[in-house]
């Protein structure tokens, strides 16, 4: 049928990165199109620089950005109300510095090297994934959307075949970009509004 065919050309575009469609280059682009070009430098810088400079930007956001120091503050008080003031505070300043690391490890997910990080994750659970797929059954994965996840699910990815849903982006370079990333390691990749194809 007519609504198969168009489901099996999402699919066949969200396997494989040559399929996607060239974003706009005029002017009006240029900005985002910078943006991804810094980005896809940063991620192939050697991981301990990638460290540092992570810890660098999430000290300036502390300092730069007071309404989420401040939303994070309140949700410490709230959750952690036995610790001292003190000691949410270093929680805090660990957080923003962990934030700002975890931006690298985006950009490195998508357009870098795992390499320094394979040998830092242990998987627990993966027998069962895999022996799940080998009897050709569904595995549904679900995630709290932590920092972590974009390195977690490329590391997954060296085991089992994964695909993944995300939150389509306004822009349509960044749209490109962050896909073209995750297809690097990713089966396939459908947005939120992707539910047929997805479940095909």
């Amino acid at each position: 049928s007519a609504l198969r065919r168009r489901i099996e050309d999402r699919i066949e575009e969200r396997r494989d990165p040559r399929a996607l469609p060239i974003p706009p280059r005029g002017p009006r682009h240029w900005p985002v199109w910078f943006g991804v070009a810094v980005c896809m430098g940063l991620a192939r810088l050697p991981w301990p620089v990638q460290r540092r400079l992570g810890a660098i930007v999430g000290w300036l956001a502390l300092r730069l950005s007071r309404s989420r120091r401040e939303a994070a503050r309140s949700n410490l008080a709230l959750c952690l109300p036995e610790l001292s003031e003190a000691q949410r505070e270093t929680l805090l300043r660990e957080n923003f510095r962990d934030v700002g690391i975890g931006l690298f490890e985006f950009a490195r997910a998508w357009w870098g090297d795992a390499e320094p990080m394979r040998g830092t994750a242990t998987i627990e659970g993966l027998d069962i994934l895999q022996r799940l797929q080998a009897e050709g059954r569904g595995v549904l994965l679900v995630s709290g959307h932590f920092m972590t996840l974009e390195m977690c699910g490329r590391l997954l990815c060296d085991h089992v075949p994964l695909a993944g849903m995300y939150r389509r982006h306004r822009s349509p370079v960044m749209e490109w970009a962050v896909l073209r990333g995750r297809l690097r390691y990713a089966s396939a990749m459908f947005g939120n509004g992707d539910t047929r194809a997805a479940i095909r």
